[in-house]
């Protein structure tokens, strides 16, 4: 063999075991790339997750697109934990999916329907990862930005967790895969602002909405931002942590539910318009509001006289993140026998209130507490008045009133308070069940020689015969109402609404006069025959039929004044 061969040979051995080498260090660097998990856990948490519901582990390639590998498990308890042993990537990112029930923190219920989150993660140097709706929020914002604007997973992450955190007002963004709900009150503050008082699939869908709207630009469109200012008003910050902690109790799990009620107090006052303002319009849909400082008295309730002696509206404007509760007092005082009774009693229609949530502070149920956040209201309310403790102003009107307190923006105090005086204008010179007296004291203003005249009385309560007028809800008392003459007319002749309730009358209008504050009228009538109408709640109310079929009819002679006492008593029975 030349020298030349020898040459050749040594070369082609070494040839051979270099590539040898190179085999051998590309099989280690491929055994180095495979990243290997001998469990890989964490919690899926809205609040937690319960047991049974499924976890999806996606592998994803660097520009966030699945591989095809894909492990399955589930949660093992209602602590929403969750393992997958003996785990192997050829790449650092995963997309982790749950979908199932969960607890509902804001109304300590399991939830009615299923819900799916999502978490996107490096696993490379990490044994666990948490799902929860923080991870669930920024996922589409890191994908666009690591697909679209060609950023890098690590840089992507951390611009996104910045910008959803912006949405909740917090500075300070950080790896929303390692929160928990029992130790982090940031995400447990965004979860109930988040859940609101809305159903599992409208909490989905504004999740949904949100993620939608910061994809590409990462700022949150304001409707969107208002409707979390909702959320955020209108649950009950004590009765979450009550929920939360009976739950982890129920699981055997002593936990300190962390302050998340400052973030969601926090979230509320970052949003606030700084010049709102708590304010009570002069009226409302039921008339004159009672709260507005323009409204110093009312009138008080009349059974089945609504038209002329009103309810009233309870009504105020609360903006956004802002709340209010008003109390409502009457006034007592002590009876004959020691006992303390209310002067007035107050009467609210809940099918006719909005947005009131009441309550009562005292054991007998009769101080109410009307709450509101950040909406609109009203109610329909009317009083009543005990005569008995009641005193006189200068129009010689009965009076009492009642004390309403205003607690504006979580005071604990009264901001204001307001007397108002609940008049009754109707019961003068004491002539409640005096009847008779009030007759023979009416006698005497009868100036007209031709026509008639009476008393006009209204009744209410329970009016059977007694001889104990102190110990009965009968009364009797004169009332101002309009009085229609009209030519005799007979049942048929009219349409009857309800009861002694007229309209539409078929004989011929003669005169009208008022009754005065006694209850007295009288009016100049022709000789002749007449039915005499009441004007009362919009129709015509006429309470007795003559043999032959008339209405309070009545017969005027040549040169007399008859005597037509009228009564109003379809208040009574």
């Amino acid at each position: 063999m030349t020298t030349k061969h020898v040459l050749l040979v040594l070369m082609a051995i070494g040839m051979f075991f270099s590539c040898q080498d190179d085999l051998e260090n590309s099989e280690k660097n491929d055994d180095d790339s495979v990243i290997t998990k001998a469990v890989f856990s964490g919690y899926v948490q809205k609040g937690p997750f319960i047991n049974g519901s499924s976890v999806t582990i996606l592998e994803l390639d660097e520009n966030l697109d699945q591989t095809g590998k894909t492990y399955f498990t589930t949660i093992s308890d209602n602590l929403g934990s969750f393992e997958k042993k003996n785990i192997e990537l050829i790449s650092n990112y995963a997309s982790l999916k749950a979908d199932g029930y969960y607890f509902n923190e804001v109304s300590g219920e399991t939830s009615t329907s299923q819900i799916t989150l999502y978490a996107l993660v490096d696993v490379e140097d990490v044994n666990s990862a948490n799902v929860n709706v923080l991870t669930h929020l920024e996922r589409a914002r890191v994908e666009y930005l690591v697909q679209k604007e060609s950023m890098d997973f690590t840089g992507a992450k951390k611009k996104a967790q910045k910008e959803v955190m912006a949405i909740f007002s917090i500075s300070e963004p950080t790896a929303f895969e390692l929160l928990d709900l029992t130790n982090n009150a940031t995400l447990l503050a965004i979860s109930c602002i988040l859940q609101g008082s809305s159903s599992t699939g409208e909490m989905a869908e504004l999740m949904a909405d949100i993620i939608t709207d910061i994809c590409a630009d990462g700022v949150l469109d304001n409707a969107l931002k208002l409707k979390l200012m909702d959320n955020a008003i209108a649950i009950s910050l004590s009765g979450i942590r009550d929920n939360m902690t009976s739950k982890y109790a129920e699981l055997g799990i002593n936990v300190s539910i962390p302050d998340f009620e400052s973030c969601v107090k926090s979230f509320i006052t970052n949003n606030m318009d700084p010049d709102a303002r708590i304010t009570y319009p002069a009226t409302g849909l039921y008339g004159v509001n009672i709260l507005s400082d323009e409204v110093a008295s009312v009138k008080r309730l009349t059974w089945g006289n609504e038209s002329v002696y009103p309810y009233y509206s309870m009504n105020a404007d609360v903006p956004r993140g802002m709340d209010l509760r008003i109390v409502v007092r009457s006034v007592r005082h002590e009876d004959s026998v020691g006992a303390w009774v209310s002067l007035c009693d107050i009467f609210y229609l809940e099918p006719d209130m909005y947005n009131w949530q009441i309550n009562y502070i005292d054991n007998e149920y009769t101080i109410p507490e009307f709450a509101l956040k950040g909406k609109q209201s009203d109610l329909k309310i009317g009083f009543t008045v005990d005569k008995v403790g009641a005193y006189k102003n200068d129009d010689n009107d009965l009076v009492t009133y009642i004390m309403i307190e205003y607690y504006e923006n979580g005071s604990i105090t009264p901001t204001r308070t307001k007397k108002l005086y609940i008049e009754d204008p109707e019961i003068r010179n004491d002539w409640t069940n005096k009847v008779e007296d009030l007759y023979v004291h009416n006698e005497k203003k009868v100036t007209v020689g031709e026509g008639i005249y009476g008393t006009l009385i209204q009744a209410e309560g329970d009016c059977m015969p007694t001889t104990d007028w102190g110990n009965t809800t009968c009364k009797n008392y004169p009332v101002k109402r309009k009085i229609m003459i009209y030519e005799r007319t007979k049942y048929d002749q009219v349409e009857q609404k309800d009861g002694a309730f007229y309209t539409d009358i078929k004989t011929k209008f003669i005169a009208a006069v008022e009754s005065d504050d006694e209850g007295f009228y009288e009016i100049k009538l022709s000789p002749g025959k007449y039915s005499v109408f009441i004007e009362e709640k919009g129709l015509l109310y006429g309470r007795i039929f003559d043999s032959e079929g008339y209405i309070s009819s009545v017969e005027v002679e040549s040169g007399k004044s008859i005597k037509q006492n009228l009564m109003i008593d379809y208040a009574s029975y």
